[in-house]
């Protein structure tokens, strides 16, 4: 039995007992109304946990006994033809052409012009944006030494989106190419790390598809700040246990990762779903999908969590990432649809499901919260984490009975405890200096879970919402990324988050009238909603940001310069956050 199945079998059994722990602790008095309810939301939230629990630990196991990191051995010659495509859409021409001449020049530095050429992918629909493209890529050719073959495409109709821009370009072009990379307009590779991809390509000719791990980098604002922290210092060891227990069968996630040109013409014709968006119409998540489709047709696909130069840009605020997510939680749900799609395998099937889980657990949670204090009110006075009588100061000893105190720990543990064991294996190691030494990695580890216990209600109740309306046939279209960095006045914020706030003001309301016993368990929930402008507008501040970069707190190696590991990024992503700093 292969490993993937061995730990899914794993979570399904660590998950069972520990619901039967929580049935049997709501048993104590006779099943109430909502404790159906309430195990049945349990278990699918703390599947889900156990999920992320074992592909931490797997990582974190992986590194500790296998050699670690990249191999530093200059790459390869290739004897293949690789091209950078960046498909743009009303981005900001500027930023994408500094990125386009930085990775030209990167290139050269590495005698790969040869090799590699690069197309712009326009399907801007701002005539005055399309203007200055065409005036950049003029300007680029035009240079003295060009370094490397520029190309611009601009396509009159931009049907199908981001995956019809590929298309079209692999229809046209893709012949001329043994491989391609798909860089977004926030994303980047070095030239290094492009020539080992063609060259793990070259040597196995069973690969369809290498993915890499992108880095976050380039942001000043504290909400950002946080991301990139936690994504510099978790997401290799979680990506190498999702490696061990996925395998050949990786994924794709649309950007930064190297796709042979012939598997991908053969086998990613995407269809449009029959009816309407949200379920139906065109693939909005086409990348999951066209990784799938790759796997039907026998190709390998791998995730190469050892290398490093690969890095992307994060939403520079609460807001962005939520209407992100918005269009995310679409495409991952219309997914469900191709659960019974022929041909695709098991895993494929499973991946899917998973990723529509990812969204609806925060519905998940939320309904868990609400069934367990409606629970406490209605039913006899128990509720899964307190029991006991309805008072405003309770008996802790009764409150918290040792069954559920035990679910509570266990739960608590298989979300903090990876990334805990991630960070103190990282202070006692080499690595520590790229966050600033071992004492500063692990204050950061402290601010950014304190940061993110504020910011995990409103991001839940967003993701909620954003569930809701899919489930509701609302289309989210495909809104354009904001990309820079800048503060949210408080007004602003509270006119994106006055739901929320009143959400928040409504569960602490409930809890003080039904259950004031509960009341001491809803606070870490109701006041991050309740105060969801402030939050949203102190973690989209540079200032503050900044203010936490001074004091040393949340340094990344794009700050502390990557302890002269590897070369430098192939443009200004990751620098730049530490240039504006």
């Amino acid at each position: 039995m292969h490993a993937r199945w061995l730990v899914l079998l794993g979570v399904a059994m660590w998950t069972a007992a520990w619901s039967a722990v929580l049935g049997s602790d709501l048993a104590r008095d006779g099943f109430a109304q909502f404790d159906p309810l309430i195990l049945l939301l349990f278990a699918t939230a703390f599947a889900w946990i156990s999920l992320g629990f074992a592909f931490g630990m797997s990582g974190l196991l992986a590194e500790l006994f296998e050699r670690a990191g990249e191999d530093e051995t200059p790459p390869a010659p290739v004897r293949t033809r690789t091209v950078l495509l960046f498909p743009v859409y009303n981005e900001a021409p500027e930023r994408v052409f500094s990125t386009v001449r930085s990775l030209m020049d990167d290139l050269a530095r590495l005698g790969a012009r040869e090799s590699v050429d690069l197309f712009v992918l326009s399907d801007t629909r701002d005539e005055a944006i399309a203007a200055e493209e065409h005036t950049r890529v003029a300007a680029l050719v035009s240079s003295d030494g060009g370094p490397a073959r520029l190309f611009y495409r601009r396509r009159l109709a931009n049907a199908g989106r981001k995956a019809g821009n590929i298309a079209d370009f692999v229809r046209r072009w893709g012949g001329r190419y043994d491989y391609m990379i798909v860089l977004d307009a926030d994303s980047v590779m070095s030239a290094r790390t492009i020539l080992k991809l063609a060259a793990m390509m070259e040597a196995d000719e069973t690969t369809g598809l290498i993915q890499t791990v992108p880095i976050l980098v380039g942001r000043t604002s504290l909400f950002a700040r946080l991301l990139q922290f936690a994504s510099a210092l978790y997401s290799r060891a979680y990506a190498r246990g999702f490696v061990l227990i996925a395998g050949t069968e990786g994924t794709y996630w649309g950007h930064n990762a190297i796709i042979r040109v012939r598997a991908f013409a053969e086998c990613c014709g995407l269809p449009a779903l029959r009816g309407r968006a949200p379920f139906g119409g065109e693939i909005l998540s086409h990348d999951f999908v066209e990784g799938a489709l790759l796997g039907r047709g026998g190709w390998r696909l791998r995730l190469a969590s050892e290398l490093e130069g690969s890095f992307e840009e994060s939403p520079p605020n609460l807001l962005a990432y939520a209407r992100r997510d918005r269009r995310w939680a679409q495409g991952n749900l219309q997914h469900l649809r191709l659960l019974r799609a022929p041909g695709l395998s098991a895993w494929s099937r499973v991946s899917f499901a998973l990723g529509a889980l990812g969204y609806l657990s925060s519905l998940v949670w939320l309904a868990f919260f609400l069934a367990s204090l409606a629970d406490s009110a209605l039913g006899p006075g128990r509720f899964v984490y307190f029991t006991g009588e309805r008072q405003l100061f309770p008996d802790w000893s009764n409150v918290l009975s040792p069954w559920s105190a035990a679910v509570l720990i266990v739960s608590s543990v298989m979300i903090f405890g990876p990334r805990l064991l991630i960070a103190l294996k990282t202070a006692v190691s080499p690595r520590r200096s790229d966050f600033g030494g071992g004492l500063t990695l692990l204050a950061s580890v402290l601010f950014e879970v304190l940061a993110s216990t504020l910011v995990a209600p409103v991001l839940m109740i967003y993701q909620s919402r954003a569930v809701v309306e899919v489930l509701l046939g609302r289309d989210s279209g495909w809104p354009a990324a904001e990309r820079r960095d800048g503060a949210i006045p408080l007004v602003t914020a509270a006119n994106a988050s006055w739901w929320v706030s009143l959400t928040g003001l409504g569960l602490l309301a409930g809890g003080l009238t039904l259950a004031p016993a509960a009341i001491w368990w809803t606070l870490p929930v109701s006041l991050p909603m309740i105060f969801a402008p402030l939050v949203i507008s102190a973690t989209a501040s540079p200032e503050l940001g900044i203010a936490a970069r001074a004091t040393r707190l949340l340094l990344t190696p794009a700050e502390t310069g990557w302890s002269g590991r590897t070369a430098s990024p192939a443009s200004d992503l990751a620098g730049g956050e530490r240039r504006r700093a």
